[in-house]
């Protein structure tokens, strides 16, 4: 049964729980993972980033959180780059913490750059410094800020059109979509048909949501 992209982040996101979870001890996992968590659903909804760019936010910010975690993990293994692991002393509750948080900072103003600052205000409260850079890759900053650059570039040119330099807009489709069947008239029935309807007054016909998406490489197929 091949996975759609929706199950297999939720089924990732399982993963990350029961893994980190078990790492961290609960509470401490609740107030950074969930946290964060709830911080990008925010994010999306406030960006209009829904249906499928809300899920391939919460991809890409999950990963490489469960990437910046594996650092301080025996022997857990990231889905980019390979294993550099801290030593025994350093994989404390408090260095887990600071890594993830600052990976999913780096994503989620990566994603919404224009709440960079309501973003800094929640590393700020969570007492992080945002503007820390990844200069030394030995210290929790440096490791979750780099385990989301590591993520990001890859993520740049998954096929979702993110930047925008595949077609004029981000996430514009590159594909040159055409439907085969118009809301009136059905030329190929194994092919989809948009619907048309009234709003404000004004007649209007349904637009295929996202057709580049089919391109777009899986979110954690490096955990399946």
């Amino acid at each position: 049964m091949r996975l759609s992209n929706g199950l297999r982040l939720w089924l990732v996101l399982v993963l990350v729980i029961e893994i980190c979870g078990h790492a961290l001890g609960r509470e401490s996992f609740e107030n950074s993972v969930v946290t964060w968590n709830n911080v990008a659903i925010d994010e999306a909804r406030s960006n209009n980033a829904r249906g499928l760019l809300m899920v391939r936010e919460l991809a890409i910010m999950h990963t490489a959180m469960f990437d910046a975690w594996t650092r301080y993990d025996a022997v857990a293994v990231p889905t980019l780059g390979h294993p550099s692991r801290r030593p025994e002393a350093e994989r404390t509750e408090a260095n887990k913490r600071e890594a993830i948080s600052y990976a999913a900072f780096r994503v989620l103003t990566d994603l919404f750059p224009a709440d960079t600052l309501k973003l800094e205000r929640e590393m700020t409260n969570l007492g992080y410094d945002a503007n820390k850079e990844p200069s030394d890759r030995t210290t929790p900053s440096g490791i979750g800020l780099l385990a989301a650059d590591t993520v990001l570039e890859f993520r740049h040119h998954d096929g979702a059109n993110q930047l925008g330099d595949l077609h004029p807009g981000a996430y514009s489709d590159y594909t040159e979509y055409a439907t085969a069947n118009t809301p009136d008239l059905i030329r190929d029935p194994d092919h989809w048909q948009p619907l048309s309807g009234e709003g404000d007054g004004k007649s209007y016909a349904q637009a295929f949501y996202m057709p580049q998406w089919g391109r777009v490489k899986p979110f954690p197929s490096s955990l399946f």
